[in-house]
């Protein structure tokens, strides 16, 4: 349900395409933050094409650094919507190699690291809803829109998007061009804020996926960046095996 609280006149606007879809300009009429979402959905492959994801895995390469120690590492995902995800991250950190799994459900979710486990905050993110963020935001009954307009980020023209779920404000922003998620703020239980950023936008079975996402994390200096390597679709998932908690 979308309680809109700022409102823009009718934009109309002419997004280029990135080149792996045959570079095209498209015209929409954006309204709303909603009109935005489905612009996004349609400039990233389709919004029924995104309906047809059940699964997600991805593989990439972490590097970056912080506070003047060097990442450098391994994160595989395996993601089953709604509701289940899997990771598995390795990492050599200051030349300490850290290894741990995480494994996401409806009901609880755990980490296990140096042969223990431990229960962890359930993640009940609209990342965890469906393939596409857009999606579960279009859907999720709880979402509402507390602003949309037009601004500058980072020196960009964009279109910024606030809104609140669950008693915490989220932040995303579209780049004005391409109508492509570049960036999100995320709050934290401390109330500080992630910021993630995207960007090297590719095509993958006729959908746009950012390939490299860098995440600031407040309280420290630098960045974890992430190279996707290889994104996989529609895979086969065991939940019974995958997300055994014993």
């Amino acid at each position: 349900m979308y309680l809109f609280r700022t409102f823009l006149k009718q934009i109309l606007v002419f997004a280029i395409l990135p080149l792996s879809l045959h570079a095209q300009t498209r015209t929409y009429y954006l309204d709303s933050a909603e009109d935005l979402f489905r612009a996004n959905l349609d400039i990233t492959g389709g919004e029924e094409r995104w309906r047809q994801v059940n699964s997600i895995r991805l593989e990439a390469q972490i590097s970056g650094k912080i506070d003047e120690t060097d990442l450098e590492g391994l994160r595989i995902s395996i993601s089953k919507f709604p509701g289940y995800r899997y990771v598995e991250q390795q990492v050599l950190n200051g030349g300490i190699r850290e290894t741990y799994k995480l494994r996401y459900t409806p009901e609880k979710a755990w980490i296990e690291q140096d042969g223990k486990k431990s229960l962890v905050p359930k993640d009940d993110g609209l990342s965890m809803l469906q393939a596409k963020e857009e999606l579960a935001l279009l859907e999720d009954e709880v979402v509402e829109i507390m602003q949309f307009e037009r601004t500058f980020f980072n020196n960009k023209r964009v279109f910024k998007v606030v809104y609140a779920r669950k008693n915490n404000t989220f932040t995303r922003y579209y780049d004005r061009q391409n109508l492509l998620l570049i960036a999100t703020e995320t709050p934290l239980n401390d109330g500080s804020v992630v910021a993630t950023w995207f960007s090297d936008y590719r095509d993958v079975k006729g959908l746009l996926f950012p390939f490299q996402i860098s995440v600031f994390t407040p309280g420290v200096q630098g960045r974890q960046i992430y190279q996707v390597s290889h994104i996989s679709l529609n895979v086969e998932v065991n939940l019974s095996q995958l997300f055994l908690f014993r």
